[in-house]
């Protein structure tokens, strides 16, 4: 994957393709993104494409891959003309009876 993020930041073919083909990127499950993937979510903005993420910060579970919940923390600081959007309502957990 390191190999990725080198080509992505060096490969000024690959870079001028990409940043003509891909225009959306959604990242779910974006609290369990590592530094690499982040490295790669980053240089695919650079190229001009629009960021989604999707993520709980409550449910990070792999840190031991070398995940770290800051990235979904800080997503909105750390990305130019960021609109957050909050789901409050789980339809998944809800009981028997509210269904």
């Amino acid at each position: 994957m390191e190999a990725a993020v080198e080509v992505l930041n060096c490969e000024e073919g690959i870079r001028k393709r990409l940043a003509e083909r891909i225009k959306h990127v959604i990242v779910d499950e974006y609290q369990d993104v590592n530094p690499l993937q982040e490295a790669i979510v980053w240089s695919l903005h650079e190229l001009g494409a629009k960021i989604c993420v999707v993520g709980d910060d409550d449910q990070t579970i792999y840190q031991w891959r070398g995940s770290d919940v800051q990235n979904i923390l800080t997503f909105e600081s750390r990305y130019p003309n960021v609109t957050q959007r909050r789901l409050e309502e789980n339809f998944r957990s809800r009981s028997l009876s509210e269904k």
